[in-house]
């Protein structure tokens, strides 16, 4: 089971842990603006999660793709998944896995994403549905 317990909601992200197995991360999402997709956290619920990629930005099957968890079946969106970044900059409705709390480009962060994110696939590894 991976749950992710809020602990800040702000104008600059919406910070918390996400807690996988016996290991935690802190985690950011975009501030609380009414579940509206690519501008918000995603709603308070319980989610499946389902093993797909996630394209980098340079199309699918670009050299920026790797495997990432998709959060299922939150109402009203899609394509919500756990993956690498630093700011809400970053993103688009996604929650951001870091290993600390910090400030990136004059922006609140979290640190250190690709090293969370690399701990947080090999504790998920061959779980395909949580």
């Amino acid at each position: 089971m991976v749950t992710i317990n809020r602990l800040v909601y702000s104008i600059r992200g919406t910070f918390g842990r996400l807690m996988a197995i016996n290991k935690s991360w802190y985690v950011l999402e975009d501030p609380d603006n009414e579940n509206k997709p690519q501008l918000s956290c995603i709603p308070i619920g319980t989610y499946d999660l389902v093993l797909g990629m996630y394209y980098g930005g340079d199309g699918e099957g670009g050299k920026r793709d790797y495997p990432a968890y998709h959060i299922m079946n939150v109402p009203n969106r899609d394509q919500i998944k756990i993956h690498i970044g630093n700011t809400i900059n970053d993103t688009l409705g996604c929650p951001l896995l870091g290993m600390g709390l910090g400030v990136v480009d004059n922006e609140w962060a979290v640190t250190s994403s690709s090293k969370a994110y690399a701990e947080f696939m090999e504790i998920m590894n061959g779980i395909k549905n949580t």
